[in-house]
């Protein structure tokens, strides 16, 4: 098999790399008991849905009253999840940092994985600042971007243009 043409490579690669789209991993909730500050692990994509998850995760009763750090480890997801989650972490008076985890695979309730750098970015951002004190240590990072929608409206480009201002406003 001879390809005649070479420099279709790049494009080949780009269709197959976004045809097969990657599955998100929804937002999980797990603890890491430190003594005195214990750390709620907060793992995935945030979705509309995520907030409520995380109220369930809080009515649990692996809390038990110490103060609480919230590690955050996300691409990302739903504007509104990240932001709803973010005036949760502040309601409860929490902490936020971006680190992330290997699972605790064992399901030990006592468990002390190694932490490694995570990443905060779109609308988990948003969820990161709800923290009453924010770190970030190095390599970690904290994403921000501008939000859009890829919603139309009777396919009218000055209606996609009024939606994309919208976005824009509600998300300054």
């Amino acid at each position: 098999f001879k390809l005649e043409n070479p420099s279709i490579f790049p494009q080949l690669f780009l269709l197959i790399l976004f045809a097969f789209p990657v599955a998100a991993k929804n937002m999980d909730f797990d603890i890491i008991y430190e003594g005195h500050t214990n750390i709620i692990v907060a793992d995935g994509d945030i979705t509309i849905e995520t907030p409520r998850k995380f109220q369930e995760f809080l009515n649990s009763d692996k809390l038990d009253g110490f103060m609480f750090q919230v590690h955050l480890n996300s691409d990302g997801g739903n504007l509104i999840g990240g932001i709803n989650l973010g005036r949760m972490i502040r309601d409860h008076g929490f902490s936020t940092n971006v680190k992330s985890y290997l699972p605790n695979i064992s399901e030990e309730e006592f468990w002390h994985p190694l932490e490694n750098e995570g990443k905060c970015l779109s609308a988990c951002a948003l969820a990161f600042l709800g923290g009453l004190h924010r770190n970030i240590e190095e390599p970690s990072l904290v994403g921000f971007h501008q939000f859009s929608t890829d919603f139309e409206i009777d396919n009218q480009p000055e209606d996609i243009a009024v939606t994309q201002a919208t976005t824009q406003l509600v998300s300054s």
